[in-house]
């Protein structure tokens, strides 16, 4: 009697035959079941898949980008801590520092700025100054609960790494403010009454607005030629920012062309 051969099928061959989108899900299936992950995750497939897609943009690990990117006022946001150890690890530069100004980090003369140097050339990278003129005017001192009061000096580094990251490697922040940044974009807005800037609460402004107001369209409806269209009518840094922010909303099929165009919009910016 002649023996019949079976063969099994190993858990790695499995998976290898499955499409790369089927795949996909499975993995996020397995992280929005775990209770490690954030809660914004957790139950949350199409999170994950986010999350999943940056990672692999910026060439991260998933579990750590999902640790380190939170949703601030609705926005993706990255920790500080995070960005900067994705900088220094994307081996293109020299692990970040910070040129401080100042002894005092309260004394209105303090200032702030990272810089790192460029491995292929040795040239060094040089990102804006944080002043408390730039803290106050934009509004960041007077949010309620603002951490510039209490840790002004770990603030202005991580303000610091968010303008150089931007500036010097948007490929590795993707556009994506730290979460510091989305704190202080989110809770206040900046107007301009008789010529004086003033800060208030998004409440605030949005009960003095006629009811016929102009209104920003919904993230959910968002298309690819609007975000070209805030990314080409973008005249500074943070416009830009939040503008190619929003990238992350659309298809993949959508997002190259996009990216492209914040580049040449990041170059320009940054010569004007």
């Amino acid at each position: 009697m002649s023996a019949v051969a079976t063969q099994t099928e190993t858990p790695s061959q499995a998976l290898a035959a499955e499409s790369p989108f089927s795949l996909l899900q499975r993995k996020a299936k397995a992280y929005a079941s775990s209770t490690l992950v954030p809660k914004i995750y957790q139950d949350n497939i199409a999170n994950v898949i986010i999350a999943m897609e940056i990672a692999q943009r910026i060439g991260a690990n998933e579990l750590m980008v999902m640790q380190n990117l939170a949703v601030i006022q609705g926005k993706p946001s990255w920790s500080s801590t995070f960005l900067i150890a994705t900088v220094n690890a994307c081996g293109r530069f020299k692990p970040m520092r910070f040129e401080v100004v100042g002894t005092d980090p309260k004394h209105e003369g303090y200032k702030v700025r990272a810089y790192a140097d460029d491995k292929s050339d040795g040239e060094r990278c040089i990102g804006p100054w944080i002043t408390w003129t730039m803290v106050k005017e934009e509004g960041w001192l007077q949010k309620s609960g603002s951490k510039w009061k209490t840790m002004p000096e770990l603030m202005f580094m991580y303000r610091a790494a968010g303008f150089w990251s931007r500036l010097y490697a948007p490929e590795v922040s993707m556009g994506i403010h730290t979460a510091e940044e989305a704190e202080d974009i989110g809770q206040l807005r900046t107007v301009t009454q008789g010529g004086l800037r003033t800060s208030e609460t998004l409440q605030q402004i949005e009960h003095e607005l006629a009811d016929d107001a102009p209104r920003v369209p919904s993230v959910d409806d968002i298309t690819a030629q609007q975000i070209h269209d805030k990314l080409a009518e973008a005249t500074t840094r943070d416009e830009l920012d939040e503008a190619s922010a929003l990238i992350t909303l659309l298809d993949q099929s959508e997002r190259a062309e996009l990216i492209a165009f914040w580049d040449e919009r990041t170059l320009a910016l940054a010569e004007a």
